[in-house]
């Protein structure tokens, strides 16, 4: 995937903790936008995309401080104008 995506840009739209106890869920609203290349193509792509998330998180037995155990992608909800994947 590195290789793939350049100047990508992610701004957290938001963020909302349902408790669950040991191992809560945040649903997470990240809108993602990069540039894609693909060759032989004169020009690269921009896409632009609302990523629905949620993070399963736990707190670390090292530190406590909370970790992520799981990461899903929901859903992910194009702009307008952004090319397709």
């Amino acid at each position: 995937m590195i290789r793939i995506f350049f100047d990508e840009v992610h701004t957290v739209k938001e963020v909302t903790l349902t408790a669950g106890g040991d191992t809560p869920s945040v649903k997470v609203v990240v809108n993602w936008q990069a540039k894609v290349w693909e060759p032989p193509a004169p020009k690269s792509k921009w896409l632009g995309f609302d990523a629905y998330q949620t993070w399963i998180v736990q707190r670390s037995p090292q530190t406590g401080q909370p970790t992520i155990l799981t990461y899903i992608v929901d859903s992910l909800d194009p702009m307008e104008g952004s090319a397709t994947l």
